[in-house]
């Protein structure tokens, strides 16, 4: 059972939070208007989880980044610096010394390096724009999953507010119920025991509504929380987004073609195949293309050239003759990828199932809505009978308790049954792969 359906039956049995004579009662705390498209929009911008997700695809765009600039030149600078000892010296033999030399040096180079051929290298930028797809999708699957949430929560807080209407209007009826018991007793044509029995029935009732405001509170915190911000929301009445096509097989295909889970997976699939690739580049030779350039800055000595700049171009070619590392990360690439599949292939049978589930707890939920939908009147119009009844003095004060009481529980039951439905359209609407901001634009499936 998902929490919000148990916030609300738990508002419906839990033990009042505060005297029924306290102030407030009866009225909900003002807040700010919010409807759905907004209460969306601010969760898809502000959700401090949705922001973190977020941030998995700026990585994985930095790792695309690198990958490609490991296929770009690089290029270094150094600047060397010695102190000998001493200088050293040649004695020539006619008594003079030449320096070969000298106690400082100072010299700079630099450094151009540039890989000509390396597979694994030109594999592993497809690797890491793969992998960014993957987490691209990665975060929308949380994106969906979250913005799912705020709806189901807002619709929560709706339901908490009709709840608190048929409580509200359950008093204003025992309240007028008991005006006419008062009445009655007092002319000798009623018992003392209706107008005891009324005002425990009034008590009870206002302790309903205790019970429903703190339901709502408790909904537009979780609002709150979800849109990143402290001031309590308060939802405005929303319409109920159009059904999706009452076809199973259709709900499949849109399921398969649509879900983000799904596209996930298969963006798996295809890193763990290109990996495998890459692992097999580690046995292809590579070449690198290097230019240096040296720089003698302090004077060489005697028997060096007196030209003090060098430069040189080379090349270098690497042919792997044996590692057995190598051959460790085929075995590991091949079972990465095996994995993956079967994954993708298990997921899309969960979808399927997934569906097919969704498919009849909404259908369920919407013929029990329609039999609720019909005790409540039936209940009401029993209830107004019997107040009739009780006014003109032909029925009794029980009968109407009785009576009144049943109309609230269904009144409450059709609150929760149509709750539950819009619950069951949801989740049949996401594991279709349903995008949830159209939930704000009113958009069917």
């Amino acid at each position: 059972m998902r929490p919000v359906v148990v916030l609300v039956l738990a508002a419906l049995f839990a033990s009042p939070a505060r005297g029924a004579d306290q102030p407030g009662a009866g009225q909900a705390e003002e807040g700010q208007a919010l409807t759905l498209a907004e209460a969306i929009r601010l969760a898809d911008e502000r959700n401090i989880n949705l922001r973190s997700a977020r941030l998995d695809l700026a990585k994985a765009q930095a790792n695309l980044y690198w990958a490609w600039s490991t296929l770009l030149p690089t290029a270094d600078a150094t600047l060397g610096f010695t102190h000998n000892d001493h200088a050293d010296k040649v004695d020539l033999g006619d008594g003079t010394q030449r320096v070969v030399r000298r106690q400082e040096n100072l010299n700079a180079n630099i450094q151009v390096n540039l890989p000509l051929v390396n597979a694994r290298a030109w594999l592993g930028v497809s690797v890491a724009n793969m992998a960014e797809e993957s987490t691209a999708w990665s975060v929308e699957v949380t994106r969906q999953a979250l913005l799912r949430v705020v709806a189901e929560t807002y619709y929560a807080a709706l339901t908490a507010m009709q709840l608190i209407e048929v409580s509200q209007t359950q008093i204003r009826a025992i309240e007028r119920h008991l005006q006419i018991a008062v009445l009655r007793h007092r002319t000798g044509t009623g018992d003392r025991i209706d107008v005891v029995r009324t005002k425990t029935e009034l008590v009870q009732a206002k302790d309903t509504l205790v019970n429903n405001e703190a339901l709502l509170d408790s909904t537009r915190y979780a609002l709150a929380t979800l849109l990143a911000q402290r001031e309590k929301p308060m939802p405005r009445p929303a319409e109920q987004p159009a059904a999706p096509p009452d076809d199973e097989a259709k709900l499949v295909e849109l399921a398969l073609d649509q879900r983000e889970d799904l596209k996930l997976q298969h963006a798996l699939v295809r890193v763990a195949d290109r990996s495998l690739s890459q692992a097999w580049m580690s046995f292809m030779p590579s070449l690198n293309a290097s230019w240096q350039l040296n720089q003698q800055i302090t004077d060489t000595g005697s028997f060096s050239d007196p030209d003090q700049t060098r430069w040189f171009i080379g090349l270098t070619l690497s042919v792997p003759l044996y590692d057995n590392t190598r051959y460790a990360d085929l075995d590991s690439a091949r079972a990465e990828l095996t994995q993956k599949q079967l994954q993708a292939e298990d997921a899309e049978r969960q979808a399927v199932l997934q569906v097919q589930q969704a498919w009849v707890d909404w259908r369920k939920a919407l013929k029990l809505a329609a039999s609720a939908e019909e005790k409540s009147s039936l209940a009401a119009e029993t209830l107004k009978l019997t107040e009739v009844a009780y006014a003109s003095g032909s029925g009794g004060s029980l009968e109407v308790t009785d009576a009144r009481r049943v109309s609230q529980q269904a009144d409450l039951d059709l609150a929760v049954k149509r709750f539950d439905a819009q619950l069951a359209l949801i989740a049949l609407l996401r594991v279709t792969g349903y995008d949830m901001t159209r939930l704000a634009e009113g958009g069917g499936s």
